[in-house]
């Protein structure tokens, strides 16, 4: 639904995919406003994206690594990128990410100690994330909800950053649009919510 050349929505999409298009268009758009403004005020944040797949590099696919806006806070001192596999936390999975940083380099120095500095170092391999499973579901569902210990080193960095600026954390509300997407109901770990096609 989406190309390298237009990155905001491919012409003829039917108007579910186009509301598709324009709900994920929404949601990167305000990330990115969001960590802008925490860098700003001398926060810390991060953005996650599946890595870019550097072997389809030549079909120039679609991806949030070639928005020009992404490329240029990662060139901010503020920022660093960090790509990794998410196996090195424990998923059963290869699933290669990447994280857009802000103050948060210890979440990157745990990340480069595990692995292959962060890369796959299983032999065996993985179970691949594609196709459907007998009840329907997407193999993928299971590598919707980061590893724990992918939680417990993004919280270790975020604590770390604290710590070290001894910041208070305040509150502001969100804009309306963005409130219909909160969700506080407690769900087993074990169940994968839809995605928003589904």
């Amino acid at each position: 639904m989406r190309s390298h050349q237009l990155p905001w929505g491919i012409a003829g999409l039917s108007s579910r995919q186009w509301k598709q298009v324009c709900t994920g268009t929404h949601l990167i758009q305000f990330l990115v406003e969001l960590i802008a403004l925490a860098a700003q005020l001398g926060l810390c944040g991060f953005i996650e994206h599946p890595q870019y797949p550097v072997w389809l590099m030549r079909k120039k696919p679609a991806s949030i690594w070639t928005l020009q806006v992404i490329r240029t806070l990662a060139r901010l001192e503020c920022f660093q990128v960090c790509s990794f596999d998410h196996c090195v936390y424990g998923l059963n999975a290869t699933k290669p990410t990447s994280l857009l940083l802000l103050g948060l380099s210890t979440f990157h120095d745990i990340t480069v100690s595990k692995g292959r500095r962060g890369r796959c170092d299983h032999p065996a391999g993985h179970q691949p994330l594609r196709g459907i499973q007998c009840d329907g579901s997407f193999t993928s569902a299971r590598a919707k909800m980061y590893p724990p210990g992918m939680n417990k080193a993004i919280a270790t960095a975020v604590s770390r950053f604290l710590a070290e600026r001894q910041l208070e954390t305040s509150w502001s509300e969100l804009p309306k649009d963005m409130q219909e997407l909160i969700c506080t109901e407690y769900t087993e770990e074990s169940i994968v919510q839809p995605d928003f096609h589904r």
